[in-house]
C-alpha cells in the first residue's frame, strides 16, 4: 500500500487540458483511488468555456498553466488529444526542460507486454 506522500506526489497539480482527453486522466486518477480534488485545467478554450472535464473549472489558457506549474514546481500532466500531437510533444518538452515533475497514473491492474 502506498503512503499518504507517496499518494500526493503520484497526482498531478496542473492538467494541461481541459477536453476529452483530460476526463480520461482525471478518471483513471479516481479509478485508482487518488484525490482529484485540486487538479487545476489549463486549456486554450478558455475563457469561452469555464468549464472542462467533469465539469471542473478551467483556470486559464495552457500558457498560463505551463507558467503557473514552472513559476511554482507542481507536478503536471499533458492531457491533450491525438489531433493536438505536435503541441502535446511541445508542452512536455517545455515541462521537461523547465524541471517540472510529470507523475505517471497506472492502475494496478494494467498489463504491459514484455515487447512493448
Amino acid at each position: 500500500m502506498m503512503s499518504e506522500q507517496a499518494i500526493q506526489a503520484s497526482v498531478p497539480s496542473v492538467l494541461l487540458g481541459a477536453g476529452k482527453q483530460s476526463e480520461h486522466v482525471l478518471r483513471l486518477v479516481q479509478w485508482v483511488g487518488l484525490p482529484t480534488g485540486d487538479i487545476v485545467l489549463f486549456d486554450d478554450a478558455y475563457p469561452q468555456n469555464s468549464a472542462g472535464a467533469l465539469g471542473n473549472p478551467v483556470r486559464g489558457t495552457l500558457k498560463q498553466g505551463l507558467a503557473w506549474a514552472e513559476e511554482n514546481k507542481l507536478p503536471a500532466m499533458v492531457a491533450l488529444g491525438s489531433r493536438y500531437g505536435g503541441l502535446r510533444y511541445a508542452t512536455f518538452r517545455r515541462l521537461v526542460m523547465a524541471g517540472v515533475a510529470i507523475p505517471s497514473v497506472v492502475h494496478p491492474t494494467s498489463l504491459i507486454s514484455p515487447r512493448a
